[in-house]
């Protein structure tokens, strides 16, 4: 995908690296699939430390004009948020 899109349209597009979201750290199949992304592309592109946890609270924040931040700061999904930002300012 990201050769086509340089190929077709953007020859400098960059990629950050791979971002897992709606993670679920109890199944079993989502363990899986963060352990075969790692190994598949980890060499190719930078996968970032932690994925975006599965959250309902994302997903009710815009109805209350809020970001997740505001909305349920304590939350999982907040804190992989907040750690995904560390995480693309140390990389910078």
């Amino acid at each position: 995908m990201v050769r086509s899109v340089r190929e077709r349209f953007n020859p400098r597009l960059q990629v950050a690296g791979i971002l897992l979201t709606m993670y679920q750290s109890r199944p079993q199949l989502c363990r899986s699939v963060r352990e075969s992304v790692g190994e598949i592309y980890g060499e190719t592109f930078h996968v970032f430390e932690r994925p975006i946890e599965y959250s309902i609270k994302v997903a009710e924040c815009p109805a209350a004009g809020q970001s997740i931040f505001d909305y349920a700061p304590k939350n999982a999904a907040a804190e992989s948020y907040r750690s995904l930002a560390e995480e693309v300012l140390r990389l910078a």
